[in-house]
Protein backbone atom coordinates (compact mmCIF):
# COMPACT_ATOMS: atom_id res chain seq x y z
CA UNK A 1 0.00 0.00 0.00
CA UNK A 2 2.72 2.60 0.72
CA UNK A 3 3.82 2.42 -2.91
CA UNK A 4 0.37 3.44 -4.05
CA UNK A 5 0.38 6.39 -1.68
CA UNK A 6 3.74 7.58 -2.98
CA UNK A 7 2.39 7.30 -6.54
CA UNK A 8 -0.68 9.29 -5.49
CA UNK A 9 1.56 11.95 -3.94
CA UNK A 10 3.52 12.23 -7.20
CA UNK A 11 0.29 12.39 -9.21
CA UNK A 12 -0.94 15.33 -7.13
CA UNK A 13 2.06 17.48 -8.15
CA UNK A 14 -0.18 19.87 -10.16
CA UNK A 15 -1.75 20.96 -6.86
CA UNK A 16 1.50 22.70 -5.95
CA UNK A 17 3.12 23.11 -2.57
CA UNK A 18 -0.22 23.30 -0.73
CA UNK A 19 -0.53 19.52 -1.06
CA UNK A 20 2.44 19.08 1.28
CA UNK A 21 0.44 20.41 4.23
CA UNK A 22 -2.15 17.69 3.82
CA UNK A 23 0.41 14.96 3.16
CA UNK A 24 2.61 16.01 6.09
CA UNK A 25 -0.39 15.93 8.44
CA UNK A 26 -1.27 12.45 7.21
CA UNK A 27 2.31 11.28 7.65
CA UNK A 28 2.32 12.49 11.25
CA UNK A 29 -0.73 10.32 11.90
CA UNK A 30 1.21 7.33 10.54
CA UNK A 31 4.37 7.99 12.59
CA UNK A 32 3.44 5.32 15.21
CA UNK A 33 3.44 2.75 12.37
CA UNK A 34 7.00 2.75 10.98
CA UNK A 35 6.25 0.01 8.43
CA UNK A 36 3.83 2.40 6.72
CA UNK A 37 5.46 5.69 7.67
CA UNK A 38 8.99 4.96 6.45
CA UNK A 39 8.26 4.02 2.81
CA UNK A 40 5.93 6.99 2.40
CA UNK A 41 8.34 9.40 4.10
CA UNK A 42 11.18 8.09 1.94
CA UNK A 43 9.12 8.27 -1.26
CA UNK A 44 7.75 11.75 -0.70
CA UNK A 45 10.70 13.34 1.07
CA UNK A 46 8.32 15.10 3.47
CA UNK A 47 9.73 13.64 6.69
CA UNK A 48 12.81 11.90 7.97
CA UNK A 49 12.65 8.12 8.08
CA UNK A 50 12.34 6.59 11.55
CA UNK A 51 15.40 4.52 12.41
CA UNK A 52 14.35 1.32 14.12
CA UNK A 53 16.75 -0.22 16.59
Amino acid sequence: MPGYLVALYLTTAPLGEARNEVWTAHLEELRPFPDLFNPIARGTGLAEVIVQV
